[in-house]
C-alpha cells in the first residue's frame, strides 16, 4: 500500500510539473524567432541564456544576441 501511495504521489507531481510549463518565444537581434518549451534562464556570470530546445537539447546563447523573450500566445 505504501508503495502504491508513493507511486501515485510521484505521478501527480509529474502531471503538475508538465502542466505548469509554458512555451516562450525568443526573438534574436537578427530577426529570427524560435519557440521553446520553458523560460530561458540567464546566467549572470557568463551573460549567457540557457534554454532547452524543442528536441530536448540544451542551448546557450549570449544575451547580446537576444532582443526579446516573451510568453508564447496560447493556441486556439
Amino acid at each position: 500500500m505504501k508503495r502504491l501511495t508513493t507511486l501515485l504521489a510521484a505521478l501527480m507531481m509529474t502531471i503538475v510539473m508538465v502542466g505548469c510549463s509554458q512555451p516562450y518565444t525568443i526573438t534574436f537581434t537578427d530577426g529570427r524567432e524560435i519557440t521553446v518549451p520553458d523560460k530561458p534562464r540567464l546566467h549572470r556570470r557568463s551573460d549567457m541564456y540557457t534554454y532547452t530546445d524543442m528536441y530536448g537539447h540544451k542551448v546557450e546563447v549570449n544575451k547580446d544576441e537576444i532582443a526579446t523573450i516573451e510568453r508564447a500566445p496560447k493556441g486556439p
